[in-house]
C-alpha cells in the first residue's frame, strides 16, 4: 500500500473513531438518562461540523460536488438557528427522526467514499453518484421535517 493509500486508510480509522466516540455518548446519555442543556445542543453541532468538514474536503480534492456541501450547510445552519431561536423562546426543538437518519447515512456514506479512494473500481462513479443523490435527498427532507415545528414557534405556540 503506498503512501497515499495509508493515509486514507488512517482518515477511515479516526473517522470511524469519531463517529464510535458519537454514537456511545448517546447510547450511555439514554442508558442512564443524562441529559444537559449544554449536551442537546453541542453533540448534533459536533455531528454538523464533522460531516461538513469531512464532504468539504471531499469537494476540495473534486470528489463530490460542492452543492453537496452547500445543501448540507445551508439545512444545518437553518436548523441550527431554528433550533437557538426556539431555544430562547422556551421551545426546544427535539431532533427529528428523518434528521438522526440523515447523519446516520452522512456519516455511513463517508465509508465506501473513502474506501474508493483506495481501492478504485469499475463502475466507481456510479456508486458516488448514488451516494450523493442519497444524501442530497435526506439533507433536504429532514431539513423540511423542521418547518412545523418552526412555523408553530414563530406563531407562539406553547412551550412542550
Amino acid at each position: 500500500m503506498d503512501r497515499t493509500a495509508r493515509c486514507w486508510a488512517v482518515l477511515v480509522l479516526v473517522l470511524s473513531l469519531a463517529i464510535s466516540t458519537d454514537y456511545y455518548d448517546g447510547y450511555f446519555a439514554r442508558k442512564f438518562d443524562v441529559k444537559t442543556k449544554s449536551g442537546s445542543y453541542l453533540d448534533p453541532l459536533a455531528d454538523k461540523a464533522l460531516v461538513l468538514s469531512m464532504y468539504s474536503a471531499f469537494a476540495v480534492i473534486g470528489t463530490v460536488p460542492w452543492f453537496l456541501v452547500w445543501c448540507i450547510a445551508l439545512r444545518d445552519f437553518a436548523v441550527t438557528c431554528a433550533r437557538s431561536w426556539l431555544l430562547a423562546r422556551g421551545r426546544p426543538l427535539q431532533t427529528s427522526i428523518f434528521a438522526k437518519i440523515k447523519t446516520a447515512v452522512q456519516f455511513a456514506a463517508l465509508y465506501p467514499r473513502l474506501l474508493l479512494q483506495v481501492w478504485p473500481i469499475a463502475g466507481r462513479d456510479y456508486c458516488i453518484d448514488a451516494i450523493v443523490v442519497v444524501v442530497a435527498l435526506l439533507t433536504i427532507v429532514s431539513g423540511c421535517a423542521y418547518l412545523p415545528a418552526v412555523r408553530f414557534g414563530w406563531r407562539g405556540g406553547s412551550k412542550r
